[in-house]
């Protein structure tokens, strides 16, 4: 899983990582723990899918900074916090650090007061909280919040697409039929949300995919099932883009929750 915590990207990012600690921290509340290099390549990004995502980071060496628009922003301190709601895109600028990382990812209902952009703020608290009420507790009192989604002002055509795919993205359709009930073509649709998101729109689903096939995987899910359920057509490309974007295999995601984590 790489979400906003970094160093638990995706293949030619990390230099060298520890042991990815799959846990359950509470039931609906799947919790990620790395230690991981990072050598200055092209780090991606992070899209959260229907999941939000509260991570602490905690930079040993180095620096990063987060794209937000054409701006590079840097995260209040060596030991920060980060928040995504549902349906975020963030994403890391090239650099060098290494890092310590948890991160926790849940479906369960919004809370209230919780910021409606991705945002960082230099974390005081101490331990990872283990709990949805804990993390509530900790975002609704934290600040002075920096802003660090990739989008600024996203166009109405890269909002409308996204929107559309955000609503459609587990369904075997052509992007091409999807964003055209938006109103839009093809070649419009992926120059728009490019420009506002900083990647294609193939590679945002394949992103979103993977996070909901993790979380499901994670939560007992078969892989055949699950690569049905989140739009995958057949199980060399769910392999695939876990590969890609998470440098290991669905069964692994599988074999650690029957292992370490709570039901």
């Amino acid at each position: 899983m790489k979400t906003s915590a970094p160093g638990t990207g995706t293949r030619g990012r990390v230099a060298s990582a520890g042991a990815r600690q799959v846990t359950w921290a509470e039931p609906g509340l799947l919790q990620i723990r790395q230690r991981a290099r990072v050598e200055g390549e092209d780090l991606g990004a992070d899209a959260t899918g229907p999941y939000w995502v509260f991570g602490l980071v905690r930079l040993r060496r180095g620096r990063l900074h987060y794209l937000h628009g054409g701006e590079r922003v840097a995260p209040p301190g060596r030991s920060f916090a980060v928040f995504m709601p549902p349906w975020s895109v963030v994403r890391l600028a090239p650099s060098r650090f290494i890092a310590s990382t948890a991160a926790l990812a849940s479906c369960a209902p919004f809370f209230d007061g919780a910021p409606s952009r991705a945002v960082a703020w230099r974390w005081r608290g101490g331990e990872t909280p283990g709990t949805i009420r804990d993390i509530a507790r900790a975002v609704q009192q934290g600040g002075p919040f920096v802003e660090i989604s990739r989008e600024v002002e996203p166009s109405p055509a890269a909002r409308r697409a996204k929107a559309i795919l955000d609503d459609s993205y587990c369904r075997p359709v052509t992007l091409a039929r999807l964003v055209a009930r938006a109103g839009l073509t093809a070649s419009v649709a992926s120059r728009a949300f490019k420009r506002a998101y900083g990647m294609p729109l193939v590679e945002y689903r394949h992103r979103v995919r993977v996070m909901d096939a993790m979380f499901r995987l994670a939560a007992g899910g078969e892989i055949l099932a699950v690569l049905e359920d989140v739009g995958f057509g057949d199980a060399s490309r769910l392999y695939r883009h876990f590969r890609s974007l998470l440098c290991a295999t669905p069964g692994s995601y599988a074999a650690r929750r029957s292992r370490n984590a709570k039901t």
